[in-house]
Protein backbone atom coordinates (compact mmCIF):
# COMPACT_ATOMS: atom_id res chain seq x y z
CA UNK A 1 0.00 0.00 0.00
CA UNK A 2 2.83 2.42 0.83
CA UNK A 3 4.61 1.64 -2.43
CA UNK A 4 1.43 2.26 -4.46
CA UNK A 5 -0.09 5.27 -2.66
CA UNK A 6 3.19 6.89 -1.51
CA UNK A 7 1.91 8.57 1.67
CA UNK A 8 4.02 11.23 3.37
CA UNK A 9 2.60 10.64 6.87
CA UNK A 10 1.01 7.50 8.32
CA UNK A 11 -1.30 7.18 11.32
CA UNK A 12 -1.35 3.62 12.67
CA UNK A 13 -3.64 2.13 15.32
CA UNK A 14 -3.76 -1.08 17.34
CA UNK A 15 -0.09 -1.85 16.76
CA UNK A 16 -0.18 -4.24 19.76
CA UNK A 17 3.60 -4.71 20.22
CA UNK A 18 5.84 -2.96 22.74
CA UNK A 19 6.61 0.61 21.64
CA UNK A 20 10.37 0.14 21.15
CA UNK A 21 9.85 -3.07 19.20
CA UNK A 22 7.17 -1.53 16.95
CA UNK A 23 9.29 1.56 16.29
CA UNK A 24 12.35 -0.55 15.37
CA UNK A 25 10.33 -2.88 13.16
CA UNK A 26 8.58 -0.08 11.27
CA UNK A 27 11.77 1.90 10.68
CA UNK A 28 13.49 -1.26 9.40
CA UNK A 29 10.64 -1.77 6.91
CA UNK A 30 10.46 1.82 5.67
CA UNK A 31 13.82 3.34 4.85
CA UNK A 32 13.93 7.10 5.36
CA UNK A 33 10.95 7.06 7.74
CA UNK A 34 10.76 7.85 11.47
CA UNK A 35 8.04 6.66 13.86
CA UNK A 36 6.79 7.61 17.32
CA UNK A 37 4.50 5.41 19.44
CA UNK A 38 2.11 5.79 22.35
CA UNK A 39 0.61 3.24 24.74
CA UNK A 40 -3.19 3.37 24.72
CA UNK A 41 -5.35 2.15 27.56
CA UNK A 42 -7.82 -0.51 26.49
CA UNK A 43 -7.80 -3.91 24.92
CA UNK A 44 -6.40 -2.94 21.51
CA UNK A 45 -3.31 -0.98 22.57
CA UNK A 46 -0.96 1.56 21.08
CA UNK A 47 -0.85 4.27 18.43
CA UNK A 48 1.94 5.25 16.05
CA UNK A 49 2.71 8.15 13.73
CA UNK A 50 5.27 7.86 10.95
CA UNK A 51 6.64 10.44 8.55
CA UNK A 52 8.89 10.44 5.51
CA UNK A 53 11.94 12.46 6.57
CA UNK A 54 12.55 13.49 2.97
CA UNK A 55 9.17 15.22 2.92
CA UNK A 56 8.42 16.47 6.44
CA UNK A 57 10.42 18.01 9.27
CA UNK A 58 8.89 17.29 12.69
CA UNK A 59 9.03 20.08 15.26
CA UNK A 60 7.28 18.46 18.21
CA UNK A 61 5.64 15.17 19.25
CA UNK A 62 3.29 14.80 22.21
CA UNK A 63 0.85 12.26 23.61
CA UNK A 64 -1.96 11.81 26.12
CA UNK A 65 -4.55 9.14 26.77
CA UNK A 66 -5.53 7.63 23.38
CA UNK A 67 -4.18 10.65 21.48
CA UNK A 68 -0.81 11.03 19.71
CA UNK A 69 0.03 14.29 17.99
CA UNK A 70 2.88 15.99 16.20
CA UNK A 71 3.67 19.38 14.73
CA UNK A 72 5.51 19.37 11.42
CA UNK A 73 6.50 21.44 8.44
CA UNK A 74 6.27 19.91 4.99
CA UNK A 75 9.13 20.98 2.74
CA UNK A 76 6.74 22.08 -0.02
CA UNK A 77 4.56 24.16 2.32
CA UNK A 78 5.28 27.39 4.15
CA UNK A 79 2.68 26.54 6.83
CA UNK A 80 3.23 24.56 10.02
CA UNK A 81 0.68 21.78 10.53
CA UNK A 82 -0.45 19.69 13.48
CA UNK A 83 -1.61 16.13 12.85
CA UNK A 84 -3.47 14.23 15.58
CA UNK A 85 -4.00 10.46 15.70
CA UNK A 86 -6.97 9.53 17.92
CA UNK A 87 -8.16 6.11 19.02
CA UNK A 88 -11.74 6.84 20.07
CA UNK A 89 -13.15 4.99 23.05
CA UNK A 90 -16.42 3.13 22.50
CA UNK A 91 -17.54 3.58 26.13
CA UNK A 92 -17.90 6.87 28.03
CA UNK A 93 -17.50 8.73 24.77
CA UNK A 94 -18.78 12.12 25.94
CA UNK A 95 -16.31 12.55 28.87
CA UNK A 96 -13.45 11.38 26.64
CA UNK A 97 -14.38 13.77 23.80
CA UNK A 98 -15.01 16.70 26.15
CA UNK A 99 -11.51 16.21 27.58
CA UNK A 100 -10.01 16.15 24.08
CA UNK A 101 -12.07 19.05 22.73
CA UNK A 102 -11.05 21.27 25.65
CA UNK A 103 -7.32 20.58 25.25
CA UNK A 104 -5.36 23.63 24.05
CA UNK A 105 -3.23 21.39 21.80
CA UNK A 106 -6.28 20.89 19.58
CA UNK A 107 -7.02 24.57 19.04
CA UNK A 108 -4.70 25.44 16.17
CA UNK A 109 -5.92 26.70 12.81
CA UNK A 110 -3.82 24.28 10.68
CA UNK A 111 -4.88 20.95 12.14
CA UNK A 112 -5.53 17.48 10.72
CA UNK A 113 -7.34 15.05 13.03
CA UNK A 114 -7.63 11.41 12.00
CA UNK A 115 -8.11 7.88 13.22
CA UNK A 116 -10.84 5.67 14.61
CA UNK A 117 -12.93 8.52 15.99
CA UNK A 118 -15.69 6.03 16.77
CA UNK A 119 -18.74 8.02 15.73
CA UNK A 120 -21.00 8.23 12.70
CA UNK A 121 -23.17 11.11 11.51
CA UNK A 122 -26.67 10.03 10.56
CA UNK A 123 -28.22 7.33 8.40
CA UNK A 124 -25.92 7.96 5.45
CA UNK A 125 -22.97 6.56 7.42
CA UNK A 126 -24.43 3.21 8.55
CA UNK A 127 -25.17 0.11 6.46
CA UNK A 128 -26.91 -3.21 7.13
CA UNK A 129 -30.45 -4.54 7.71
CA UNK A 130 -30.34 -3.80 11.43
CA UNK A 131 -27.83 -0.95 11.52
CA UNK A 132 -28.72 1.91 13.85
CA UNK A 133 -27.73 5.54 13.75
CA UNK A 134 -25.33 6.84 16.38
CA UNK A 135 -27.31 8.17 19.34
CA UNK A 136 -24.64 10.83 19.87
CA UNK A 137 -24.48 12.05 16.27
CA UNK A 138 -26.04 15.40 17.21
CA UNK A 139 -23.46 15.87 19.96
CA UNK A 140 -20.58 15.23 17.56
CA UNK A 141 -22.12 17.41 14.85
CA UNK A 142 -22.46 20.30 17.30
CA UNK A 143 -18.85 19.95 18.42
CA UNK A 144 -17.55 19.94 14.86
CA UNK A 145 -19.52 23.06 13.98
CA UNK A 146 -18.51 24.92 17.17
CA UNK A 147 -14.81 24.25 16.57
CA UNK A 148 -14.89 24.81 12.81
CA UNK A 149 -13.60 21.29 12.11
CA UNK A 150 -14.66 20.19 8.64
CA UNK A 151 -15.46 16.59 7.77
CA UNK A 152 -14.18 16.20 4.21
CA UNK A 153 -16.67 13.70 2.81
CA UNK A 154 -14.99 10.81 0.93
CA UNK A 155 -15.03 10.78 -2.86
CA UNK A 156 -17.31 7.76 -2.50
CA UNK A 157 -19.21 7.51 0.77
CA UNK A 158 -18.83 3.92 1.97
CA UNK A 159 -18.03 1.99 5.17
CA UNK A 160 -14.63 2.06 6.83
CA UNK A 161 -15.53 -0.64 9.40
CA UNK A 162 -17.53 -3.85 9.12
CA UNK A 163 -18.43 -6.56 11.63
CA UNK A 164 -17.53 -9.38 9.19
CA UNK A 165 -20.95 -11.03 9.47
CA UNK A 166 -23.27 -12.09 6.65
CA UNK A 167 -26.87 -11.53 5.66
CA UNK A 168 -29.12 -10.20 8.42
CA UNK A 169 -26.24 -9.86 10.88
CA UNK A 170 -24.04 -7.61 8.80
CA UNK A 171 -23.34 -4.09 10.02
CA UNK A 172 -20.94 -1.53 8.58
CA UNK A 173 -20.25 2.09 9.55
CA UNK A 174 -18.10 5.08 8.81
CA UNK A 175 -16.20 5.33 12.10
CA UNK A 176 -12.74 6.34 10.83
CA UNK A 177 -12.29 9.75 9.23
CA UNK A 178 -10.10 12.80 8.81
CA UNK A 179 -11.20 16.20 10.08
CA UNK A 180 -9.44 19.40 9.03
CA UNK A 181 -9.68 23.00 10.15
CA UNK A 182 -11.28 25.57 7.89
CA UNK A 183 -7.99 27.35 7.16
CA UNK A 184 -6.54 24.23 5.52
CA UNK A 185 -9.50 24.12 3.13
CA UNK A 186 -9.23 27.85 2.43
CA UNK A 187 -5.48 27.70 1.72
CA UNK A 188 -5.41 24.71 -0.62
CA UNK A 189 -6.96 24.46 -4.05
CA UNK A 190 -7.33 20.67 -3.93
CA UNK A 191 -8.39 18.48 -1.00
CA UNK A 192 -9.97 15.04 -0.94
CA UNK A 193 -10.51 12.04 1.33
CA UNK A 194 -11.12 8.45 0.24
CA UNK A 195 -11.40 4.89 1.54
CA UNK A 196 -8.81 2.36 0.37
CA UNK A 197 -9.01 -1.37 -0.05
CA UNK A 198 -9.06 -3.48 3.09
CA UNK A 199 -6.65 -6.17 4.21
CA UNK A 200 -7.00 -8.53 7.16
CA UNK A 201 -8.35 -5.87 9.49
CA UNK A 202 -12.05 -5.14 10.01
CA UNK A 203 -11.16 -1.49 9.29
CA UNK A 204 -10.31 -0.12 5.84
CA UNK A 205 -7.45 2.34 5.36
CA UNK A 206 -8.44 5.96 4.78
CA UNK A 207 -6.47 8.62 2.94
CA UNK A 208 -6.38 12.42 2.97
CA UNK A 209 -4.67 14.48 0.28
CA UNK A 210 -4.38 18.22 -0.17
CA UNK A 211 -2.24 20.33 -2.46
CA UNK A 212 -0.97 23.85 -2.14
CA UNK A 213 -1.95 26.52 -4.57
CA UNK A 214 -2.82 30.18 -4.97
CA UNK A 215 -4.89 31.75 -2.24
CA UNK A 216 -8.51 31.34 -3.19
CA UNK A 217 -10.67 34.49 -3.43
CA UNK A 218 -13.40 34.97 -0.83
CA UNK A 219 -16.26 32.61 -1.52
CA UNK A 220 -19.83 33.94 -1.43
CA UNK A 221 -21.06 30.73 0.21
CA UNK A 222 -19.47 28.53 2.89
CA UNK A 223 -21.58 25.42 3.24
CA UNK A 224 -21.23 22.58 5.74
CA UNK A 225 -23.99 19.99 5.40
CA UNK A 226 -24.16 19.50 9.17
CA UNK A 227 -25.72 22.99 9.38
CA UNK A 228 -28.88 21.48 7.90
CA UNK A 229 -29.47 19.68 11.19
CA UNK A 230 -29.79 23.02 13.00
CA UNK A 231 -33.31 24.49 12.83
CA UNK A 232 -31.98 28.04 13.15
CA UNK A 233 -29.88 27.63 9.98
CA UNK A 234 -32.82 26.28 8.01
CA UNK A 235 -34.95 29.22 9.13
CA UNK A 236 -32.15 31.64 8.18
CA UNK A 237 -31.99 30.31 4.62
CA UNK A 238 -35.77 30.23 4.21
CA UNK A 239 -36.32 33.77 5.52
CA UNK A 240 -33.12 35.55 4.52
CA UNK A 241 -34.01 36.46 0.93
CA UNK A 242 -35.58 39.64 -0.51
CA UNK A 243 -39.37 39.86 -0.13
CA UNK A 244 -39.73 39.95 -3.91
CA UNK A 245 -38.57 36.34 -4.16
CA UNK A 246 -39.88 34.60 -1.04
CA UNK A 247 -39.63 31.17 -2.65
CA UNK A 248 -35.92 31.30 -3.47
CA UNK A 249 -34.86 30.53 0.09
CA UNK A 250 -37.09 27.47 0.24
CA UNK A 251 -35.88 26.28 -3.18
CA UNK A 252 -32.22 26.75 -2.21
CA UNK A 253 -32.77 24.89 1.05
CA UNK A 254 -34.40 22.02 -0.84
CA UNK A 255 -31.45 21.78 -3.25
CA UNK A 256 -28.90 21.88 -0.41
CA UNK A 257 -30.69 19.03 1.30
CA UNK A 258 -30.93 17.05 -1.96
CA UNK A 259 -27.24 17.26 -2.87
CA UNK A 260 -26.21 16.51 0.72
CA UNK A 261 -28.28 13.36 0.98
CA UNK A 262 -30.33 14.64 3.93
Amino acid sequence: MVEVDRPEIMLLQETLGACDEVKAKLESWFGGWCFENLDVRGRSSRLAIGWNTRIARVLNVWGMDSVLGMTFKALEHVDIFSVINIYGLYLNRIPFRDKIFSNTLLRGDMMIIGGDLNFSLGWAEVWGPHARTDLLSDYFTRNLVERNWLDVEPCVLKPVWKNNRCREGRVAKRLDRFLVTKKIVDNHHFIRQWVGKGGHSDHFPIFLEFKNGPVKPPSPLKFNKTWLKDDSFMALISNGWPPCDPGIGTLLLFNLQRISGI
